[in-house]
Order: C-alpha cells, then sequence, then structure tokens
C-alpha cells in the first residue's frame, strides 16, 4: 500500500509515460494511422494499467484532503487523543493515515 506522497512521486517520476497515455486515447474506435501506438510497456505504472493508477492517485487526494478538511472543521470538538491520531494521519508518508483521521474525527467528537 501506498501513501498519498509516493503516489504523486511515482506520478511525477513517469510524466511523460501519463501524457503519452492520455493523448493517444482512440475517440470511438476510430485509431489515427499517424499517431504512434502504445506498447503494453507504455500501458502499464507499478504493475497496473494507467487508468487505474490514476484513479487510485486521484481517490487517495479526495481523502486525503477530506481528513484534512473534518480535522481542521472539527479541531475544537476533538479529544487529545483524536487530535493526535488525526495530526499523524494527514501526514502524507502514511499510507491509510487518511481514514484513520476520517475515523478518530468521527469517532473522537466530545
Amino acid at each position: 500500500m501506498l501513501s498519498v506522497a509516493s503516489l504523486v512521486q511515482i506520478a511525477h517520476k513517469n510524466q511523460d509515460k501519463i501524457e503519452r497515455y492520455l493523448n493517444v486515447r482512440s475517440k470511438e474506435s476510430f485509431d489515427d494511422p499517424n499517431k504512434p501506438k502504445l506498447t503494453d510497456d507504455d500501458k502499464k505504472l507499478l504493475g497496473m494499467a494507467i487508468g487505474v493508477f490514476l484513479t487510485i492517485l486521484v481517490i487517495a487526494i479526495i481523502f486525503w484532503i477530506v481528513a484534512l478538511v473534518l480535522l481542521f472543521r472539527y479541531w475544537d470538538q476533538l479529544t487529545d487523543g483524536a487530535k493526535i491520531i488525526g495530526v499523524f494521519g494527514v501526514l502524507p508518508i502514511l499510507p491509510i493515515g487518511p481514514l484513520f483521521t476520517i475515523l478518530a474525527v468521527m469517532i473522537g467528537r466530545k
């Protein structure tokens, strides 16, 4: 399981591969003969399709933003333990930290 920071770093490192994948998509099943074909290597990132990787990246970023907003919104109503878990959960280096933050905020309100 990868953290938000590592997913963004992998996406940044493979930005040219992602751009090629997004720009070479055929529309309505018609292929342009002038565009280069993607090889199997160009269609995968971390052993999964690039589209799946981008979907996971977007979902991870959404969870992180929701956790951050909930933590700021309910900061005054949280117990000390929930604050500690919440702060460590929004650090982008923990793989499932945003989920822990959301749970801590929802459970730990006074």
